[in-house]
């Protein structure tokens, strides 16, 4: 029974929420955005939780909002972390915009997960910038897409269950045939720069690939960021595979993660709103979109 209570509770938030954010400019969406996510009712966004479903269907409804077709497929978390005993169910969020061009049939996929590490009863871990962050930069993409025809399709994939070996992004990427995937782009974490003064945003993943990378070195020009590729560190990032990009390589779908690279507060309690720099956050969703037009036209 309670868990039925906070599920409506959280709904009964969410319905409030969408209402006043269709009032706000669209500069404030943002932190609308990020504001439902890291409230303390969703709990942390856990794999499996009320927080969890009230996430999904909140960026199912942003998504409509905007004009997608948007749905929520389930997955099980057994099936790819085997050393979870409990049969979880967790949700993806997907929504494709159908290109139309010559190159309609192929994918181009965006990714971002919103599950984080679930709270205690005594410690609230919001996960702001592990991952609302990601979120909601791909939320005001999903915005800024639909502000010119592309050529080929692009699929807003919402994953969750990253933070449970990745399960969100492996079962949807083992369920689809990827043949016509050309690319994955992921976005996880790109809200906390690492100094106040510093614009760094890094590039990992298949960062060895020019075609994707020369995308990025030319967009990045259109921002007011300083793109570091993993590779051209003195030691490879350890977490440069450590996301849902991961999943789209393993099936053969050239991949790269955009992130800030700042894990020295995630998946704790001083992972908070407060922290979230937006101008970064927007440079970030700028370098995106202008690596989506060039990839678009190759």
């Amino acid at each position: 029974m309670a868990r039925k209570v906070l599920l409506i509770s959280a709904l009964a938030f969410l319905v409030v929420n969408l209402a006043e954010a269709n009032e706000r400019k669209n500069s404030e969406q943002p932190k609308a955005d990020m504001n439902f996510l890291t409230d303390e009712i969703l709990a942390g966004r856990k794999v499996g939780t009320n927080g969890e479903d009230a996430s999904a269907l909140y960026i199912k409804s942003r998504l409509e909002s905007l004009g997608y077709e948007a749905t929520i497929a389930t997955f099980s978390i057994k099936d790819c972390w085997h050393a979870h005993e409990t049969p979880v169910n967790g949700k993806n969020v997907l929504a494709l915009l159908k290109g139309s061009g010559r190159k309609s049939e192929e994918v181009i996929v965006i990714s971002a997960h919103f599950d984080g590490v679930g709270s205690s009863s005594m410690t609230f871990r919001p996960a702001a910038d592990d991952n609302a962050s990601g979120t909601v930069a791909l939320l005001a993409l999903a915005e800024k897409l639909k502000t010119r025809k592309w050529n080929r399709s692009i699929l807003l994939a919402y994953f969750s269950g990253e933070e449970a070996a990745g399960c969100g992004s492996t079962a949807f990427s083992q369920s689809v045939s990827s043949d016509n995937f050309r690319w994955n782009i992921n976005l996880d974490m790109v809200g906390r720069p690492r100094t106040s003064s510093l614009t760094v945003m890094m590039l990992t993943g298949n960062d060895d690939q020019s075609e994707l990378v020369s995308v990025f070195q030319k967009a990045v020009k259109k921002t007011r960021l300083k793109l570091v590729l993993g590779k051209d560190l003195p030691e490879y990032p350890p977490w440069g595979w450590a996301s849902d990009h991961r999943s789209f390589r393993d099936v053969g779908i050239p991949s790269v993660m955009v992130s800030d690279g700042n894990g020295s507060v995630i998946h704790g309690p001083q992972d908070v709103k407060e922290t979230i720099n937006f101008d970064y956050l927007n440079e970030a969703t700028n370098l995106v979109f202008e690596a989506l037009k060039r990839l678009d036209k190759r």
